[in-house]
């Protein structure tokens, strides 16, 4: 359940001078007195065709308005411009990666417009974090206050190795321990367990000598499905995004001669 919030009121412009480049970011935000509960989404590459948001986009926004939901007075920045792949293409029309998650935040739950402030000119984690920077300080500069600050992406991105997760990259700008896992948020961490099916237990001949089983996308609608061996038998069981339907014999004559 949303909490009440108080209109927000005053409507703020702020330019933000890019390296190499002339434009400004204009921010229509209304900071209230109170102070402001800061989540920042990192974006994720549209459909290269389509230009719209993929489904793992929808789960990174589903996780953030979690968050959303929970906070006092919660203000979204939305980052991403997108990447070489589509700058060219979807972000040159204005379906950047930061507008996908605008997209699905007002048009799934209705989040206002003005709680989301879309930063698009960022192509990396590193300009990510300098973006997003700008933009809060040239809120501080016009008297808004930050009580909490929360980041959200993919798991693997939250965390990966090598000092090249996004904790990092927003620390280098931010500050030490300004994002740690207590306010990084993924939305591919793994949950609590829960049964999908029961229909391929190792029983009836299945043996680690003669079978296996893998997942995989097999009819290309972004699931992963069960794909098993056993002797010569190709059996596949259809994810629903949920559960898995009963296994299918796929082929007969599958042997590696």
């Amino acid at each position: 359940m949303l909490r009440n919030r108080k209109p927000l009121l005053l409507a703020l412009a702020v330019s933000a001078a890019l390296t190499g480049c002339n434009k400004e970011t204009v921010v229509e935000v209304n900071p209230l007195e109170e102070p402001l509960d800061l989540i920042v989404v990192l974006g994720l590459q549209v459909n290269y065709e389509s230009c719209t948001p993929r489904n793992l986009m929808e789960y990174r926004v589903d996780r953030a308005f979690e968050i959303y939901s929970e906070l006092e007075n919660p203000l979204i920045i939305a980052a991403g411009k997108g990447n070489p792949t589509t700058e060219g293409t979807c972000a040159a029309d204005g379906k950047t990666e930061a507008a996908a998650t605008q997209q699905i935040l007002m048009e799934k739950y209705g989040v206002p417009s003005s709680r989301i402030i879309l930063e698009e000119y960022s192509t990396t984690t590193t300009t990510n974090a300098t973006e997003v920077k700008r933009i809060v300080d040239a809120l501080e500069s016009t008297g808004a206050e930050f009580q909490t600050m929360q980041l959200v992406s993919s798991h693997y991105h939250i965390h990966r190795q090598n000092g090249a997760d996004a904790m990092a990259s927003f620390n280098d700008v931010f500050g030490d321990e300004t994002f740690t896992p207590d306010n990084s948020y993924t939305s591919s961490a793994f949950g609590t367990d829960e049964f999908w099916t029961t229909d391929f237990t190792l029983l009836n001949g299945w043996r680690p000598d003669n079978s296996a089983i893998h997942l995989g996308d097999v009819v290309g609608n972004g699931k992963a499905d069960i794909i098993a061996f056993k002797d010569q038998e190709i059996y596949v069981a259809l994810s629903t995004g949920k559960s898995f339907e009963e296994k299918q014999v796929w082929s007969s004559d599958f042997a590696l001669r």
